[in-house]
């Protein structure tokens, strides 16, 4: 700043004190306003040019979503937290590059948790719950694909090829918060959401195709036989 302050006193004769004080009021301004704005534009950079495939997959799919709550005072009850065929495979076909032969594990710690970490709820919830026609029994650790694709297949088959996509599925991972899974399962297994979802009468389709190594077990309640 010195070199343009001297030749300024000179050609002014205001001096270079007067020179200096004048300058001190025009820039501190300028500079306490870069100071304060920094962080944010250099975020908002970072945000517009780093972003991933990945995360604009993630802002893409939530524009999508449309709520649509099944009605009655029971909305809520998990026997209303079907998932239906069709929005089902819309997530995996919308995530499918990401997900490729991937499990559960990577979609919900992935995909359901960011979706729903604003509202903290299902991902059942998102979208509006329906009323159950499946129960499904499957293994986190299986490929999702090969759920869905088998889902459907199961839809097909019981509902007919004008309405299986409309069949509506209780899914553990999408019909229970999981951002709250111990008020899910409760302290009495009987009235977990599992059980809950099971008091009425629907079809139990299971797909237990796990990796090696892994063990399943079904544990049966005879009030639930």
């Amino acid at each position: 700043m010195l070199p343009v302050i001297i030749p300024v006193a000179v050609i002014s004769g205001n001096g270079v004190s007067h020179v200096s004080v004048t300058s001190i009021y025009m820039t501190v301004p300028w500079i306490a306003l870069s100071a304060v704005l920094h962080w944010p534009v250099a975020w908002l950079i970072q945000w517009r040019y780093h972003r991933t495939s990945f995360s604009r997959a993630l802002d893409e799919y939530s524009e999508q979503i449309k709520c649509k709550p099944a009605a009655g005072s029971d909305a809520s009850h998990p026997r209303n937290q079907g998932l239906e065929v069709l929005t089902l495979r819309g997530l995996w076909k919308h995530f499918e590059s990401f997900i490729l032969e991937r499990n559960m594990h990577f979609v919900v710690a992935n995909i359901v948790m960011p979706l729903t970490q604003s509202k903290r709820i299902s991902f059942v919830t998102l979208w509006g719950g329906r009323r159950v026609d499946y129960f499904v029994s499957h293994c986190w650790g299986s490929s999702f694909p090969h759920l869905v694709q088998s889902i459907e297949c199961h839809a097909l088959s019981k509902e007919g090829p004008a309405s299986w996509f409309y069949a509506a599925y209780w899914i553990c991972s999408f019909a229970n918060n999981q951002w709250n899974i111990g008020a899910e399962l409760g302290s009495d297994p009987m009235e977990s959401a599992f059980a809950l979802s099971l008091s009425q009468e629907f079809g139990v389709y299971s797909n237990i195709s796990c990796p090696a190594g892994s063990t399943w077990s079904w544990v049966l309640s005879p009030t639930l036989a």
